[in-house]
């Protein structure tokens, strides 16, 4: 019995000091300049803001409206979406990645 539950005390132990991804109060969760938001379909899409860029991460069978994407993008830059410079797909993770220009002034 005591053999099973040391193992068990160390994972928890280790847990608790382990500190959690930061919650937004949008819901969205913070990995340092990317924020990742739930879609309605339970599917994540991340944004990361570079410079006066922002980078959208998507999965492929999800239909992201323009509107929607720059809802995601306000939300995680405070800036708005000027123009798609890029859009790619990739087949390995089943991704769209696109990167928008961004307005950023006052």
């Amino acid at each position: 019995m005591l053999k099973t539950a040391l193992p068990l005390c160390a994972v928890l132990v280790l847990t608790a000091c382990y500190p959690s991804v930061p919650v937004n109060p949008d819901g969205s969760r913070q990995y340092g300049e990317t924020r990742q938001f739930v879609l309605p379909t339970g599917m994540g899409l991340n944004v990361t803001r570079e410079g006066d860029l922002a980078k959208v991460v998507f999965p492929m069978e999800y239909p992201l409206a323009d509107a929607e994407a720059a809802d995601y993008i306000i939300r995680a830059t405070g800036c708005r979406p000027v123009a798609v410079l890029s859009s790619q797909s990739t087949m390995y993770n089943g991704a769209i990645n696109r990167t928008y220009s961004l307005d950023c002034g006052a």
